[in-house]
């Protein structure tokens, strides 16, 4: 799988994008009590719990992969359907209809008095930008524990090398060792690092806040330095901050004029600057289809509906030796997190935990959040579209369809466009 202001007037600088402006769940359905009996739940029954995560068909007599259901989910059964004849031994022969969709093998679920839930997934604590701690391996290794009993007693079943990123779950102590339990098992707090996810958002378009939009996108302050005149030896008047949003007037000579009519024309490196412009619609996109436009050469992307942008934000796509693929693709999938492990006879080998938001253009190629780096408006992936938790996080809510509240993963039809070029 790959990766995968301006101190000036700058026109009403354009706010930004949270993620609560995502549309809002619907209410919960409602289960059927008419159900219980024929499950031989109590009549006090309310939902069906899982207790372990459950593959959603989308009937049981068309057992076409539709998404996946998370552990702790409490589902609305809607009916049950009994002996489905089946092909394969131990296949199951009894489903359940949930709402708002699909069936899953009654097996996977048992009664609950409680009223149907699912958590929002994935799960990010309030003030939090990412669903947990993550952490990389240092450069020398570290041992992994398989289980608790092997993290207490000091003996460990393997190790982690190389480019592996994890997330925590827990912290647990044994005297005076701490580990981290991961998804791959525990692993002691001394080796491993911290990762510190991007702040970086993007911003809503509309009003008086259009494109094109401009960032300063450097990473050293050197380049981000400002000057009276588009060539080497000019007065140095200022210095923009990283990811400081520019209006570029015109550029010449290599140098983008970020100035403005009461200060006159002020010069930054053009390389340094990355701008989202305007963009034609796809044919086949319809007036109120939601469509996404990425610019590899920029490292932008635009969120449009129909003609009208909604947002734009900067990106890291794939480096020279893993590029993105280039034409136009529809989303078919989307994943609350996933793993991303290098392919077999890739140069740059990496295994990288739970990354949240991920969303399926082209087989291997995401749309998803990158927690490791701050180099948003660069290319930095193996082939993926990074963004930044916060726009990750957004653009997953935003996008239709809707994951629906305790799926974990949804299988897409005819999902939004989106346009690499």
């Amino acid at each position: 799988m790959r990766f995968g202001g301006l101190l000036v007037s700058i026109v009403a600088l354009a706010p930004a994008l949270s993620w609560a402006d995502a549309p809002a769940d619907p209410p919960a359905a409602s289960p059927a009590p008419s159900v219980w009996t024929q499950l031989g739940w109590p009549t006090t029954s309310k939902s069906g719990a899982l207790a372990r995560a459950a593959h959603v068909v989308e009937s049981p007599t068309n057992p076409v992969y539709i998404g996946k259901v998370a552990a702790g989910t409490r589902v609305a059964v809607v009916a049950v359907v009994d002996d489905v004849p089946t092909k394969k031994k131990n296949a199951c022969s009894r489903w359940v209809q949930i709402a708002p969709r699909g069936f899953i093998c009654a097996s996977s679920v048992g009664p609950s008095d409680a009223a149907p839930f699912g958590a929002h997934l994935p799960v990010v604590a309030a003030g939090e930008l990412v669903p947990g701690e993550y952490f990389t391996v240092d450069e020398a290794g570290v041992d992994l524990y398989k289980t608790q009993a092997d993290a207490a007693a000091g003996m460990p079943t393997g190790e982690l090398t190389g480019h592996v990123m994890l997330r925590s779950l827990e912290t647990v102590w044994f005297e005076s060792t701490g580990f981290y339990r991961t998804d791959k098992g525990f692993v002691p707090v001394t080796g491993v690092h911290a990762l510190h996810p991007s702040d970086f958002r993007g911003v809503r378009l509309g009003g008086a806040v259009q494109l094109p939009i401009s960032w300063a996108i450097a990473p050293s302050e050197k380049e981000r330095r400002v000057f009276d005149a588009p060539k080497r030896r000019a007065l140095l008047v200022r210095t923009v901050e990283r990811y400081q949003q520019l209006v570029v007037r015109s550029v010449n000579n290599g140098y983008a004029d970020i100035g403005d009519a009461r200060h006159g024309s002020e010069w930054v490196a053009q390389a340094s600057v990355a701008t989202a412009s305007v963009s034609t619609r796809p044919t086949g996109v319809a007036d109120n289809d939601v469509w996404i436009d990425i610019d590899l050469t920029q490292q932008t992307l635009v969120l449009y509906r129909g003609d009208t942008p909604l947002f734009a934000t900067l990106v890291s796509t794939g480096k020279k030796r893993t590029p993105t693929p280039t034409g136009e693709f529809r989303v078919f999938a989307k994943a609350a997190v996933t793993a991303m492990t290098s392919e077999a006879g890739e140069g740059s080998q990496y295994d990288v935990s739970a990354v949240p938001w991920a969303m399926r253009f082209a087989k291997g190629v995401y749309l998803h959040a990158a927690y490791w780096h701050d180099g948003f408006g660069r290319k930095r992936s193996h082939g993926c579209v990074n963004l930044s938790p916060a726009d990750a996080r957004w653009l997953y809510d935003f996008l239709p369809p809707k994951v629906p509240d305790g799926w974990s993963e949804l299988e897409i039809v005819d999902g939004p466009v989106v346009r690499v070029r």
